[in-house]
């Protein structure tokens, strides 16, 4: 009896804890974040910098994540334009490089057509950057004929 009050009140406080954790999503759409390569981006330690932010009437800024937040990565679209024969797998890679790691966190692969390739990804979980990391973006061939657009929102660093 004793053991399983005692069972039922460990299951009580760790349901309680996922409770309590939730999921993170925006609480405004000022919060949703568009970002891009440009073809001026910065290069980073591998790849080239995701430098700039789309703002709502089409504009960009630079992409910066406030201090006190992270930006969390829900969906990203690769696209290469590069002169390869039709067939040719190419991939493209979301690098987050920190002062004291960097961490491959998304790959994905598309075939050539026509001098393009294009493939999208979805990340239900989010993958979580830092405000002290650079996203980056790392491509098999030429980086400078590879683009990405990065969706996602701003969250506060816990």
């Amino acid at each position: 009896m004793v053991r399983s009050a005692l069972v039922l009140a460990v299951m009580a406080v760790v349901a309680a804890s996922d409770v309590r954790a939730g999921v993170v999503a925006p609480d405004k759409p000022s919060q949703l974040v568009t970002a891009i390569r440009s073809a001026t981006a910065p290069p980073c330690l591998i790849g080239v910098q995701v430098d700039q932010r789309v703002l709502p009437d089409g504009s960009w800024t630079p992409f910066v994540i406030p201090d006190g937040q992270v930006f969390i990565i829900t969906a990203y679209e690769f696209h290469k334009n590069e002169v390869l024969p039709d067939g040719e797998q190419v991939f493209g890679q979301l690098v987050v490089v920190s002062p004291s790691s960097v961490g491959f966190v998304s790959s994905i692969s598309a075939i050539m057509k026509g001098l393009n390739a294009f493939a999208s990804k979805e990340v239900p979980s989010g993958i979580v950057v830092s405000s002290r990391a650079k996203l980056c973006l790392d491509s098999s061939g030429n980086i400078d004929q590879a683009d990405v657009i990065v969706h996602g929102f701003f969250a506060p660093d816990r």
